[in-house]
């Protein structure tokens, strides 16, 4: 018997290699905006129950302090070799980072199913390392098309879950359908994620 594999979804994990300080630098800095930034506090209030996020005040962190520009710029080089394994057929440079933001996620907070429209390549770099099973959760594209297939035994199994540690960077596809478990642990679990548009 030959068992084939087919049309399979690649996910890019790494890690950024960053120092325990820069680390904790940038965690400092991510909570510190999260406490001032009025504008992502009440929107997160009213959106984004027990966190918060930048992305509708300040979605391009890069251009607010040298210390996320200086993330962007590390972030590239796995772009490159992400877009390698996907055997696109473009250059890093045919993509734009068109926007980066915080996110800060306490006990309780969850971000449901989603995916980025528009966009190409997607991707978390996280901060903190938490006792949660799980960071991110991807579910299997092929569901909608499944019609008239039996459930299957274990339904986990149309779900890849990945649990993270400080400085991981994940990268995939915009299209795939991803979310955010509650988060269990009481640490806060603080996040930066990205898009990257065609030029």
């Amino acid at each position: 018997m030959k068992k084939l594999s087919c049309f399979s979804t690649q996910i890019y994990k790494s890690n950024l290699k960053l120092s325990p300080s820069k680390i904790n630098a940038l965690h400092s800095e991510s909570l510190f905006v999260s406490e001032r930034d009025t504008k992502g506090i009440d929107w997160s209030k009213q959106n984004y129950p027990f966190g918060y996020t930048s992305y509708y005040s300040i979605p391009k962190i890069d251009l607010f302090s040298k210390s996320y520009a200086t993330v962007a710029k590390l972030i590239n080089s796995h772009l490159k070799k992400y877009i390698k394994l996907l055997d696109f057929d473009l250059k890093a440079e045919d993509l734009h980072l068109s926007s980066f933001w915080i996110n800060v996620m306490n006990q309780g907070c969850r971000h449901p199913w989603h995916n980025h429209p528009l966009s190409v390549i997607s991707g978390t770099i996280y901060l903190t390392t938490t006792t949660d099973k799980t960071a991110i959760r991807f579910e299997d594209p092929r569901q909608p098309f499944f019609m008239g297939r039996p459930a299957v035994k274990s339904p986990q199994s149309l779900y890849l879950s990945e649990k993270t540690k400080a400085a991981d960077i994940l990268l995939f596809e915009s299209w795939l359908k991803h979310e955010v478990p509650p988060v269990i642990s009481t640490k806060p679990r603080v996040s930066l994620s990205f898009n990257f548009d065609l030029k």
